[in-house]
C-alpha cells in the first residue's frame, strides 16, 4: 500500500471518528466571533435571506419544466 493511500485512509477515518468534535468546534467558534462582531450577525442574516429568496423564489415550477 503506498504511503499516500495510507495518509488518505487514516484522514478519512479520522475525520468519520471526531467529526462531532470538529463541527462542536467549528460552531463554538463561529458563536464566538459572532458574539464577539456584532456586525457579522448583519452580514449572515443578509446571506440567509438570500439563499431563503434563491431556493423559494426562483426554483422552477413543474408547469415550466418540459
Amino acid at each position: 500500500m503506498s504511503l499516500k493511500k495510507q495518509a488518505t485512509g487514516r484522514i478519512q477515518k479520522n475525520l468519520n471518528y471526531f467529526k462531532i468534535n470538529y463541527f462542536l468546534f467549528s460552531a463554538a467558534v463561529l458563536a464566538f466571533f459572532i458574539v464577539t462582531n456584532p456586525s457579522s450577525l448583519i452580514v449572515l442574516a443578509a446571506i440567509a435571506a438570500s439563499w431563503t429568496y434563491c431556493l423559494l423564489y426562483t426554483s422552477p415550477s413543474p408547469r415550466d419544466r418540459g
